[in-house]
This record gives C-alpha cells, structure tokens and sequence, in this order.
C-alpha cells in the first residue's frame, strides 16, 4: 500500500474504509412502525419547508428585521426599539433606540410582540426589501423607508439542508428498525430543519419558520451529541441507556431564537451566537483525521492516533503504562529519528 501523508498519521500508510456497514441481525419488528411513522410525517414537512426555502432563495426574499423590538406593555402600546442586529447599520434604518412603531406598510403594530412585527415587516416589503414604517419618538411621529438585511450567500444552504436530509433517509432505509439509524435520522433532519430557511412572504409562513426554528434549534445539538455513544459499537453502553447531559445543549435553541428576535435573552448575549460560530470553524477546519482501517476496531484506532492519552486516562494504571511517552535522552534522539521517523512525532 502505498505510504501518504494524511493529517496528524504522517509516514504511515493511509487507512482503507470499510465500503459498507456490517449487516445488523434482524431488526426488531416493533421498532420497524416508529421508523415508518417518523418518515412519512417529518420527511413530507421538511419537503414543504425545503421547497419554500427554494422559492424564498429564487425570488430574493430571505432578509432578517434590522432591530429588535420590546414586547407591548398592553393591548393598545406599541412596540419600542430596544437594539439592532449586529449585521445591521442602524444609521441606514433611520430608527433610534425608544422610538416607538407605530405602522408597517398598511400593517398597524399596536399591541403585536417581536415576532409579529417581523412577520408584518417581512409581509409588508417590497421587492428591494424596503418596508415604510411609521414611529414616534418623544411627542414627534415620523416615517422612514426601513431596509431589510439580505441572508448573505443564501444558496449555500440548498446543499447543506438538501445533503443532511437526504443522507439521513438513505441511512434510516438502510438499516430499518436500527437504534442508530433513527437517531442519525433525527439528528440530521434537525440539524437540515435548523438551516432551512423559509421566512418572509406571508405572515403565516414567517410564524410557521419560527415553530421550525424552535423546535429545531432545541433539538440538534443534544441529538448530534447521542449518535457518537451508539457507534461504532464498542463505545456503546452494554445498558442501552444514554446520558443525559447532552440535552444541556438545548440553552442554544434560546440564544439562536434570541439573535433573530431579541427575547428571551437580551440582544447583546444572542449576539454571541455568531461570534461563537466564527471562532468554532476555523477550529474544526484545523483538525488533524485519522480514519479507522478496515478490521481494526474503534479503540484500536484511538489507541495509535493522538488520542491515545485520553483512552489511557480511562484505564487502570497499570494498563496505561504502554501509552506514556518515554522520556528521550539527547543523545538518543538522533539513533530513534534514523531509525524510525515517526517515532517521535
């Protein structure tokens, strides 16, 4: 086999991956109706929300509400600006923190919360994204042309949404009745679900994305984290049960929900939703692989890449004495590097 440099396994030879999953024994017939039922109602949603995503794609309407806004303290306020998006120039929106709106278009804002101004701010614009709303500010009202925030780059989410979706079908199909399998179908389709972007247009279809966003953003990271303690399988618990603390994960569906709307959580916390992504890709980027060779098993693999230490850390002393690293003498480094180059790497 040919030697190739290949991540953080430099010198040695590049492993080969299995072509296929090993076939399970027959899969519980009890479990084969929830499968069923998963597909036929989630699959034809996320055909729905995917198919508007589209739509909203080609016809250039995915833009985000510039600022966020105070929910009403009665039946007859009005909503108060009370921040802006951190994508948005508030110069441009001719808007102040305290003004109060009062009209969206025809729209009227009197006693509506945050996400029924957006919902009639996205219903109410134009074709440039441009809405006219009506504030007043102290004993002064007022009328400004207030632009819409663009989705920067919004085809890139067809794949992304189109990929993750259609993989976790084809893995459910695979292996029917399969703890695994569902669980990597929820994950994906979740993780799809969060990123399928359909607001604007009607009112209702913005509400309709927000119950998406919701659910969705709760559910996609505790369901991404249960799909690496089922597999591979001798990672699994013997006991079927799986930890909890994953589900502490659920705190972003609010911090996501928050940096679009502004509530629950103040505006200046929701906004380290975006930062937090930026400083987390180019970490994942930077990341050596290794990948498992054909017949070797999963703590094999662990055991001769780098995370030999952590698997050590989880055995007896007396097992992890193989995974220390000798102390090399100065004088030895040159007859090691000679003879073995990887030796030291």
């Amino acid at each position: 086999m040919v030697r190739r440099t290949w991540g953080s396994c430099a010198g040695r030879e590049r492993p080969i991956l299995p072509s296929a999953v090993p076939l399970r024994p027959a899969a519980k017939a009890s479990y084969r109706w929830v499968d069923a039922l998963l597909l036929v109602t989630l699959v034809p949603c996320w055909i729905v929300a995917f198919a508007l995503q589209v739509r909203q794609v080609v016809t250039s309407r995915l833009a985000w509400a510039p600022m966020y806004v105070s929910r009403p303290t009665g039946p007859e306020s009005f909503p108060v600006v009370v921040g802006f998006r951190p994508d948005a120039n508030a110069a441009e929106t001719g808007l102040e923190l305290g003004d109060r709106l009062v009209r969206a278009g025809g729209a009227d804002l009197r006693g509506v919360g945050p996400i029924g101004v957006v919902a009639r701010l996205e219903e109410q614009a134009d074709e440039a994204l441009r809405v006219p709303v009506a504030y007043e500010r102290g004993a002064r009202a007022g009328t400004v042309i207030l632009p819409l925030v663009p989705v920067e780059f919004p085809w890139r989410l067809i794949p992304l949404t189109l990929a993750f979706a259609v993989v976790g079908v084809l893995v459910l199909l695979r292996l029917p009745g399969s703890r695994l399998a569902r669980t990597f179908l929820l994950a994906a389709l979740s993780f799809s679900f969060q990123w399928t972007f359909f607001f604007g247009g009607s009112r209702a279809q913005t509400y309709a994305w927000t119950a998406v966003l919701v659910v969705s953003t709760l559910l996609t990271f505790p369901l991404i984290l249960r799909v690496p303690m089922l597999f591979p399988p001798e990672v699994a618990s013997e006991s079927g049960r799986l930890p909890r603390w994953p589900w502490a994960f659920s705190i972003l569906g609010p911090i996501a929900f928050s940096w679009v709307y502004g509530f629950p959580l103040p505006p200046a916390i929701a906004g380290m939703k975006g930062r937090l992504i930026d400083r987390v890709g180019p970490m994942a980027e930077s990341m050596d692989l290794c990948f498992v060779a054909e017949g070797e098993s999963y703590r094999e693999f662990l055991e001769r890449s780098d995370l030999a230490p952590v698997v050590g850390a989880q055995r007896p002393a007396e097992d992890r004495r193989h995974l220390r690293r000798r102390r090399v003498q100065p004088e030895q480094y040159g007859d090691r590097r000679a003879h073995d180059p990887d030796a030291l790497g």
